[in-house]
């Protein structure tokens, strides 16, 4: 078995390896991606794990120094990002060992520090190394049932607010590209302001190295 690690540079192309994984998100995205490169100190890697010339898993990495330190995210704290994290596709029999081959590639090893954050809940990192540090969680909401089962299943406050949105004329649509980024990424920063937080929330799991 032949394995190689590389930088994907094209963004079509890396966003075509992130539609083959499960977990993949926004998050994962070029257009995220480049917003954080824009707006933050780190420099990112696109990189791409393949095994007899196939992809079994990709890593988006941010860089950054402090001081003497080489630090890698994926993501750090501060990036208003919820989750990233490796990602594997169906020709991935061994996640734990893909991860390992990303981590000791030469891209990523030895950094002084490293945390990424996780969709996927059933990976376990600690025997590279890692230290479980938060777990996440949220709500699920079963769409198959009626739209009424679900209407009379929401608090009367969650109610309220869906009335008084569509009285303000509130529209949700759902968004096939990654045009809406930049103004996801400014709303969602002036809306946490108004508390003196910044947007960073989601489901899965932090591990840190």
């Amino acid at each position: 078995m032949n394995f190689s690690v590389r930088d994907i540079e094209s963004d079509t192309a890396w966003d075509a390896l992130v539609d083959q994984t499960e977990h993949g998100t926004v998050y994962h995205r070029a257009g995220w991606l480049a917003t954080l490169q824009a707006t933050t100190p780190a420099r990112f890697r696109r990189l791409v794990l393949e095994v007899d010339g196939r992809p079994a898993a990709i890593w988006p990495v941010g860089f950054l120094r402090k001081g003497p330190f080489r630090i890698a995210g994926s993501p750090l704290p501060g990036w208003n990002t919820a989750y990233m994290g490796p990602l594997f596709t169906n020709d991935c029999s061994d996640r734990v060992g893909a991860v390992n081959a990303l981590f000791r590639s030469s891209p990523i090893r030895r950094p002084a520090f490293m945390a990424t954050r996780l969709m996927d809940t059933t990976l376990d990192l600690s025997s590279l190394g890692f230290r479980k540090t938060r777990s996440f969680e949220t709500y699920e909401i079963d769409l198959s049932l009626s739209e009424q089962s679900l209407w009379d299943a929401m608090k009367g406050t969650c109610r309220t607010r869906i009335r008084k949105g569509e009285k303000n004329g509130l529209e949700v649509r759902e968004e096939t590209d990654g045009s809406y980024l930049e103004d996801f990424w400014a709303m969602a920063t002036d809306v946490f302001a108004k508390s003196n937080q910044r947007p960073d929330c989601g489901l899965g799991t932090s591990w840190s190295s």
